[in-house]
């Protein structure tokens, strides 16, 4: 049970810090960077950037951390 709690704690977390969608996209424009080069950092298809991009869905548990940290690194490295 705690692992269970600690793990939607960690997730309700990330979900705070995880931009608006349309922050998403812009990150990801302002790098320079496709959404098909996203997908395929993080091992997904180009149309399910597009969702998240969109606000039709948001990143799963398996893919929230992962898609979060590439964000950021994608702020700081933006020219």
């Amino acid at each position: 049970m705690k692992d269970t709690l600690t793990d939607a704690l960690e997730q309700s977390r990330l979900r705070r810090q995880l931009p608006d969608p349309v922050g998403r996209r812009l990150v990801r424009e302002r790098a320079g960077v496709s959404q098909g080069d996203v997908a395929k950092a993080l091992n997904v298809g180009r149309p399910t950037i597009c969702r998240w991009e969109s606000g039709a869905r948001d990143p799963g548990r398996q893919h929230l951390a992962a898609y979060l940290e590439l964000l950021n690194r994608l702020t700081q490295e933006a020219p």
